[in-house]
C-alpha cells in the first residue's frame, strides 16, 4: 500500500483537488442562488458520472490513474447522495441508503470487471456508505 501511495502521490492529491474543486464551485453556485437544489444534485450525480466516464475510458492505457478516476468519481456520487439527504432532504433515508448501496455494488462490480484492486478498496472499506 505504502508503495502504490509513494508512485501515486500526484494522481490522489489530483483527485482530492479535482473533488474538492467541484464542492466549492457548487458551493459558490449555491451562495449565488443560480441552481436550485435538484439541479445541484443533479450536477454533482452528472460530475460523478462524467469522471467514472473518463476513468473508464483511460483503463486500457493507464490502469492505474483510470482506477483512481474512477475512484474521486465515486467519492463525489457519495457525496451527492449524503448531501442531497442531509441538507436538501430530497431523500427520504431508506432512499439515501438504497442509492447508496447501489453505488457501492456498482463499484463492486467495476472492480472486479476491471481486476482493481483499488476501487475494491474503495468499493468494501467501512466507510463507503456515508449515512
Amino acid at each position: 500500500m505504502f508503495e502504490f501511495l509513494k508512485q501515486n502521490a500526484l494522481t490522489i492529491v489530483g483527485i482530492f483537488t479535482l473533488v474538492l474543486g467541484i464542492g466549492y464551485f457548487v458551493k459558490y453556485a449555491i451562495d449565488k442562488n443560480w441552481i436550485g437544489e435538484t439541479p445541484r444534485v443533479g450536477i454533482g450525480f452528472l460530475a460523478g458520472a462524467v469522471i467514472m466516464g473518463i476513468g473508464h475510458f483511460l483503463r486500457r492505457n493507464y490502469a492505474v490513474f483510470a482506477s483512481i478516476i474512477t475512484g474521486g468519481g465515486i467519492a463525489v456520487l457519495y457525496f451527492t447522495v449524503t448531501i442531497a439527504f442531509r441538507e436538501y432532504q430530497l431523500f427520504s433515508q431508506g432512499a439515501a441508503f438504497t442509492v447508496t448501496c447501489c453505488i457501492t455494488l456498482l463499484c463492486i462490480l467495476l472492480s472486479y470487471y476491471y481486476k482493481s484492486e483499488i476501487l475494491n478498496i474503495f468499493s468494501c472499506s467501512e466507510d463507503s456508505l456515508p449515512l
